[in-house]
């Protein structure tokens, strides 16, 4: 009831029926969650659109979520998780291989990002970074590693609009000299 934080990281067979429990009393079928604000679902890799539908409806105070290889998930999922969870400030969604530049539209339509990791995410491009640099100008740290479409014009975007940019990776990101 009062669970502010939680790590299930590595936890590759957790399913989608445990994030029910997690936000459902499986008896008294009271919702819980309201309290949960930073949740690492890190290579939880059966977790699907379900999951992260329900995480949105009964955790809408999320300020964190770590999704690391969750390879399930789509653009549309992450973009109703935004819709659900405004408050969400520090996303990682590094390895996420379906997830495209649309991810980051949803996102700025509905959130203030701080903190991002879209690393290996191979369909991510320019696209994303001007969608970055148009509305989070507050950005403090941004892992791109391995995002190998973003080129020089992309990176020039974040780095003229993100002021407060404290960390910014790009390592192997063979389009940028």
């Amino acid at each position: 009831k009062n669970l502010r934080k939680l790590s299930c990281v590595g936890c590759a067979n957790l399913t989608d029926d445990a994030i029910r429990a997690l936000t459902q009393c499986p008896v008294t079928k009271q919702l819980r969650g309201k309290s949960l604000v930073s949740l690492d679902l890190t290579f939880c890799i059966e977790l699907t659109g379900e999951a992260l539908h329900m995480l949105g409806d009964r955790s809408p105070n999320l300020q964190e979520i770590k999704l690391t290889g969750c390879s399930r998930l789509t653009d549309d999922m992450i973009g109703r998780l935004c819709r659900s969870c405004s408050g969400l400030q520090s996303i990682s969604l590094s390895h996420c291989k379906l997830l495209t530049d649309s991810t980051i539209s949803h996102m700025a339509e509905h959130l203030w990002v701080e903190h991002l990791d879209i690393s290996y995410c191979a369909k991510m491009g320019d696209s994303a970074l001007c969608l970055i640099a148009e509305n989070f100008t507050g950005m403090l740290t941004l892992n791109l590693c391995w995002c190998r479409k973003i080129t020089e014009d992309g990176l020039a975007h974040i780095i003229e609009a993100c002021q407060w940019l404290e960390e910014l990776n790009v390592a192997y990101c063979d389009k940028i000299s």
